[in-house]
């Protein structure tokens, strides 16, 4: 009987270590796999795009193009285009690296990994500067008397659009005349 019960416990210690540690189900097991979510959305909607990414698309294709000549290249299982998307969802959307790494079907190990490399190169980047031709002030700014005394000398938004901004009166003091 002795010799029944040890058969019996070894078996069942058996079972329970190959249940638990050999038999491995698949954690990301979406049928969007990898790369085939960004395809897909680069090949669908614009406005899906959008608001996946933050951005157009060609804005997006430029944007991979200028990384790689600035030496961004893909890594073993991960594209250029693919890590620059996990970097830009998870800047725009503010979510962390669980959420990307579900989305992308990847570990949260290469999820960090290709943030840090994307992240290297974009700070590499000097291309997001005004051009020369907003040196110029707007007629419209510089005849009106309401916008000129404020704004002369000053570098405004980038797209030139004047954004409303009031203080409230005890701290109006300490801005007037700074620009």
């Amino acid at each position: 009987m002795k010799f029944d019960e040890l058969v019996l416990a070894t078996t069942r210690t058996a079972v329970y270590y190959h249940n638990n540690f050999l038999v491995k189900e698949r954690c990301r097991n979406s049928p969007h796999t990898r790369s085939m979510f960004i395809m897909e959305l680069l090949k669908g909607n614009d406005r899906r795009y959008h608001v996946q990414f933050r951005m157009e698309k060609h804005v997006f294709i430029k944007l991979c193009d200028r990384l790689r000549s600035y030496g961004l290249t893909s890594t073993k299982g991960v594209g250029i285009e693919e890590g620059v998307s996990m970097f830009l969802m998870t800047l725009g959307h503010g979510v962390g690296n669980r959420i990307i790494y579900e989305q992308f079907q990847h570990s949260g190990e290469t999820v960090s990994r290709q943030f840090r490399i994307v992240l290297k190169k974009m700070i590499m980047l000097d291309e997001i500067r005004p051009l020369e031709e907003y040196n110029e002030v707007p007629d419209y700014i510089r005849s009106n008397h309401k916008y000129w005394p404020y704004f002369k000398d000053c570098i405004g938004a980038i797209d030139r659009t004047h954004v409303r901004v009031s203080l409230p009166v005890d701290e109006q003091i300490s801005d007037i005349g700074r620009k």
